[in-house]
């Protein structure tokens, strides 16, 4: 099964990486395109952003390029990241999955901003009036850093699940009390054949005997 799992995630990040119409804006040169591709390693992900360079100059247009390029790889991560937790959730079962459905959108939010802080800029460039950077981030470290995430949650959980578990243990809720019946006052009794003849008059008090 683990060996299905890398192969699963190994094949997808391949499939889904760099691809040909992420790696080229639209007006790029093929001069400029094999730069970019020549500048990137294959074991990066990576992603392009460019901006025209106007009357504010070049430096502002790379800036531009430079927050394009973030966000486009920011995308790029966040899909990695989806599909690795994906293939992780082939070990959870049906009633396990809603644990951490709910989770799994910030869990991926986390990750992808974790990762986007090793995104390292690769090259910046300009072609036809145009600036172009190109940012990426290993692709080892979205698996590592997924795989660390996922796992530090699946603690997590683990640790409140067992502190429920202590409580209950501990908890006296629906067991019933013992009474101690030496602290309860005795009943007090009643001589009923008395309080019958205190009703009747003495020998001394009955008139017949006057």
């Amino acid at each position: 099964m683990k060996k299905f799992l890398v192969l699963f995630i190994a094949i997808t990040i391949a499939g889904c990486s760099n691809l040909p119409t992420s790696l080229a804006p639209t007006g790029i040169s093929v001069t400029s395109q094999e730069k970019i591709a020549g500048a990137v390693l294959k074991s990066e992900l990576y992603a392009v952003g460019s901006s025209k360079i106007d009357t504010s100059g070049s430096f502002i247009a790379e800036g531009k390029a430079r927050t394009q390029a973030r966000e486009n790889l920011k995308a790029k991560i966040s899909n990695e990241v989806a599909t690795i937790f994906n293939s992780y959730m082939l070990n959870v079962d049906s009633n396990t999955k809603k644990v951490y459905s709910a989770a799994l959108p910030d869990l991926r939010n986390y990750t992808t901003d974790t990762l986007l802080l090793k995104a390292i800029e690769k090259i910046a460039l300009v072609d036809d009036n145009k600036s172009y950077v190109a940012l990426a981030v290993k692709r080892e470290d979205i698996i590592k850093e997924s795989k660390f995430v996922f796992t530090e949650y699946t603690t997590s959980v683990i640790k409140k699940l067992e502190n429920i578990k202590t409580l209950v243990k501990n908890s006296n809720t629906g067991i019933p009390l013992e009474v101690d019946n030496s602290s309860l006052p005795l009943p007090v009794e009643t001589d009923n054949n008395n309080n019958t003849r205190s009703d009747i008059p003495s020998l001394e008090d009955d008139p017949l005997f006057y």
